[in-house]
């Protein structure tokens, strides 16, 4: 059944990437904050899939420690999910 679960993931992150990839072309000449909602658009519903497909669900902690200014965000990579999780974190410029 996982074997499952995880192929329907794959095609449905897929089909939702290759979309938006296509939807938000136009947006290239959006401004920066317009951009940002569209790329935290995109995060919420690989997370929705996860949630409903993959039944993982997760919660960030200690997002009230980060500094109001600019700052660095390091990982150690274990997967490529905290690759767009962190545009979760941080508030929109």
């Amino acid at each position: 059944m996982k074997i499952i679960r995880s192929l329907l993931f794959n095609a449905a992150n897929f089909s939702w990437s290759i979309f938006l990839l296509i939807a938000f072309v136009p947006l290239v000449l959006a401004s920066r904050r317009t951009m940002l909602s569209a790329i935290r658009f995109w995060t919420r519903g690989v997370f929705w899939l996860q949630r409903h497909i993959l039944n993982l669900d997760f919660e960030f902690r200690g997002r009230d420690y980060l500094p109001s200014g600019p700052f660095i965000i390091a990982s150690a990579h274990q997967s490529a999910w905290d690759t767009i999780c962190f545009w979760m974190t941080r508030p929109l410029y």
